[in-house]
């Protein structure tokens, strides 16, 4: 054990591990990384393990309620860790949940008194700190989606892709394309401005060759995004045996 192991943990965790392993393992290597993070002293990196194992938990879809307890009990450490980037994502990934759970503003906002995720991204913006600007565009996709408001959802999307950054390795990567194939192929099958459908079916046409590939390294973790991904496409494309099939 050195002084670096905390980061070769969190770095094998956050970009590579996915791609050849399950991706629940890689919570136990955040564990791993958060616990060498505290022993040498590098609250930074025990921070970030903690948000990543959470970023985790809900890619795979684990129990909300579960989740939202066991992050609660970390506030107090991450407040006093004195690192903006590892508080911002901390708190994001809060309101992310609070908003699931019916808490904030309305179903599809991080907002609620004391938190304004207008605020919050503004300062993402100051700092520079690109990553965490995904991460709040992306837990705004996430919420957009999921509560089916499909123009809103693509035009974060579009937000997305013109910051030209996408974290390249990671899991919320995928969850990126998962997310912005669902917008467009909402607007592909509902849409009525011709060549806004048309560039929605070449971003979903991407999103799928990506997620192909995806399923073809592990597919474990990915093939479950990928038949629900096909069941759109079938659905858009009028044939419910196969969404039926698929889904």
């Amino acid at each position: 054990p050195g002084p670096h192991q905390a980061i070769a943990y969190f770095v094998s965790a956050f970009f590579n591990r996915h791609w050849y392993q399950p991706a629940r393992k890689n919570i136990n290597y955040f564990k791993r990384a958060y616990r060498h993070a505290m022993k040498s002293g590098d609250i930074s990196y025990a921070g970030h393990s903690i948000n990543s194992m959470f970023m985790v938990h809900f890619f795979l879809g684990d129990n909300l309620d579960t989740i939202y307890a066991d992050h609660k009990r970390y506030q107090a450490f991450v407040q006093n860790s004195r690192s903006p980037f590892v508080v911002a994502t901390y708190m994001a990934i809060q309101q992310f949940y609070r908003s699931l759970k019916g808490q904030t503003a309305s179903p599809f906002s991080l907002s609620e008194p004391g938190y304004d995720e207008e605020v919050e991204f503004a300062a993402a913006v100051e700092g520079g700190n690109l990553m965490l600007q995904f991460f709040f565009l992306l837990f705004q996709l996430k919420l957009l989606v999921i509560f089916r408001q499909w123009d809103k959802a693509m035009a974060v999307a579009d937000r997305i892709r013109a910051r030209n950054y996408l974290p390249a390795g990671t899991l919320v990567l995928t969850e990126y394309y998962f997310y912005a194939f669902l917008s467009a192929m909402a607007i592909v099958s509902n849409g009525t401005d011709r060549q806004q459908v048309r560039r929605c079916r070449q971003q979903a046409a991407l999103s799928m060759k990506k997620m192909k590939q995806w399923r073809r390294l592990r597919p474990d973790n990915f093939e479950p995004m990928l038949r629900l991904m096909e069941a759109e496409q079938a659905r858009a494309a009028g044939r419910p045996s196969k969404v039926l099939r698929l889904y």
